[in-house]
């Protein structure tokens, strides 16, 4: 019984009146076999079909009405074990004018009695698939030919069809165990081709010791994988699971391609956690130093830009967010490309906020660091709020207690070695104020605060609001021998001296009796900002209140300098 022309939806009743239409694209509908029909008798003169993820299309009895014109067919993750005497590849076996054909499938669904997709270890050489590939005659005009997916493919059936197939320009075969790797890599297998394009399943390197041969080798097929499937979610993130595996050991040969690629299937699968996880990952990879300086400044850019939706678009995703930090944490890709740094700055400052995973603070107050010498004076102000200021004081704090506490363990540990430990002993120990050295992540964090009270006479202020100064102070005690702290901490000192109506706060911290030590006990640096500080205190103070013989100390000292051999003070 016919199926009304009425029962065709009217966006598609318009396309049974294209009677010379030859190619018809139906990809991811919802349409069923009674419309396929319908379209199939109206539009005889079809050579390309693509029906691709047309998960309500059960039968396809219908296209052998199209098999002396059909060239072109896409039948990827489509249902075919409702197709049944005939089966589907007895229905394929009669289009012998097919140059192009996609029967490739991703197991995102996973049909019932589908025995194309299992994944028994033991394939079946009788299956319905494997008899379709070594029929005679099978298909004589193919040139593209993709069975990715298709897991009961025996390398018995591959051989035959491709010692039948010369001419043969693309094989897919991705994610289908198939282990007949000579038609692929070995110049004298009668089924190779030079001319020939793949993509390989490679399941198998997960169980194997690695070399950087195997990247030379197999990257190419990644590459080929991600253009032909970049659209495909299920395809992609297998394809970068094994490009991560691969380049986290080994230097990528074609890094600005693969990137490229990668960056097209962050923005398709935008909001798709899996493949952003996935693809933010191989994005650090190939951007590790030294590798960063091999990529072209324009993909830098698109990097940023990338890696900034991503942080957007998954705020609450902690380690999607660590891999976009540790992306990001780079001289290069934070100096050379031009993209919105505030933007940027926003977005990191929104994880220092919310976490407090040291993975998370560390790139996350590097990054900031950078990025505020490249911030207006406007944008320190709204970056430098009571709010963000607090949170990067108590970053400070549990930055100390953490050194702290980590001396003190190795205090004990090398007092143990020598003596057993009295409770006194460990007493003094615990209450001794020794001196600290401080890492990379104090230090990102007080050259942070430095950078955004610059010239900022608002920043400077809510640095005071928050007990900034009585940080300081402690700080000042702990790392009295640590002249990189120092240097930072007497150059903030000097961006609060700098603004008139602040700098009596100064007097709280005793800040002329330390400022005159330092002029005469510090390196260079710290002096010249010492100095600096003090100007500024006197310059307030009338005739009878100044102190002259602090005035000469301070003349004695710029005297005594010698000119530096590198920049002291970097200005916006």
């Amino acid at each position: 019984m016919s199926t009304p022309v009425n029962f065709i939806p009217t966006n598609l009743r318009l396309l049974l009146k294209l009677t010379n239409l030859t190619s018809l694209n139906l990809s991811s509908t919802d349409i069923k076999n009674p419309c396929i029909d319908i379209i199939i008798d109206s539009l005889q003169n079809l050579d390309t079909f693509d029906l691709s993820s047309c998960r309500s299309i059960k039968l396809f009895n219908s296209l052998l009405k199209l098999s002396s014109k059909l060239k072109w067919l896409n039948l990827y993750n489509c249902c075919f074990h409702m197709q049944q005497n005939p089966t589907i590849y007895h229905i394929l076996y009669q289009l012998k004018y097919l140059e192009y054909l996609d029967i490739s499938n991703d197991n995102i669904f996973n049909d019932n009695n589908n025995n194309n997709n299992n994944t028994n270890s033991i394939i079946d050489n009788d299956n319905d698939l494997n008899k379709f590939l070594r029929q005679d005659n099978c298909l004589p005009r193919l040139k593209h030919f993709d069975i990715s997916g298709q897991k009961t493919i025996s390398s018995i059936s591959l051989y035959h069809f491709l010692l039948n197939h010369k001419n043969l320009q693309f094989l897919g075969l991705f994610l289908t165990n198939e282990k007949y790797s000579p038609c692929v890599f070995d110049k004298n297998d009668l089924c190779y081709s030079k001319y020939r394009h793949y993509t390989y399943d490679l399941q198998h390197i997960q169980t194997i010791t690695l070399t950087e041969n195997d990247l030379i080798l197999y990257e190419p097929y990644l590459i080929e994988s991600l253009k032909r499937y970049r659209d495909r979610s299920g395809f992609v993130q297998k394809i970068l699971y094994y490009i991560f595996f691969l380049t986290r050991s080994f230097r990528s040969k074609q890094p600005n391609l693969l990137i490229e690629l990668i960056l097209h299937v962050i923005s398709i699968h935008s909001n798709l956690q899996t493949v952003q996880m996935a693809s933010t990952a191989c994005i650090y990879n190939l951007t590790r130093t030294p590798m960063t300086e091999r990529i072209h400044v324009k993909y830098l850019a698109q990097i940023v830009q990338a890696t900034m939706n991503v942080m957007a678009t998954f705020p609450n995703q902690q380690q999607l967010q660590k891999n976009c930090l540790l992306t990001l944490c780079s001289d290069r890709i934070l100096h050379e490309p031009h993209f919105n740094f505030y933007l940027l700055a926003t977005l990191v400052m929104h994880n220092l906020l919310h976490y407090t995973d040291l993975a998370i603070i560390q790139p996350g107050v590097a990054i900031l660091s950078l990025l505020t010498t490249r911030l207006t004076i406007d944008e320190c102000t709204q970056l430098g709020s009571v709010i963000n200021l607090k949170r990067l004081l108590q970053l400070i704090e549990q930055q100390i207690d953490r050194l702290q506490t980590m001396q003190i363990n190795q205090n004990q540990q090398a007092h143990n070695v020598q003596t057993q430990q009295t409770l006194s002993d460990i007493d003094l120990t615990l209450n001794h104020n020794q001196q600290l050295t401080s890492d990379d992540t104090l230090r990102f964090c007080l050259s942070l605060l430095w950078n955004l009270t610059d010239e900022n006479a608002i920043v400077c202020e809510n640095f005071i609001q928050s007990m900034g100064l009585q940080l300081f102070q402690r700080l000042l005690n702990l790392f009295s021998t640590d002249t990189i702290v120092l240097t930072k901490i007497v150059g903030l000192l000097s961006n609060i001296a700098e603004v008139s109506h602040l700098k009596i706060y100064l007097y709280s911290i005793d800040i002329i009796p330390l400022m005159q030590k330092y002029i005469t006990e510090a390196i260079l640096d710290v002096a010249f900002s010492a100095v600096g500080i003090l100007a500024h205190l006197l310059y307030e103070q009338t005739d009878d209140e100044i102190n002259l013989e602090l005035c000469r100390q301070m003349r004695k000292t710029i005297v005594s300098w010698q000119n530096p051999h590198t920049n002291m003070v970097t200005y916006r």
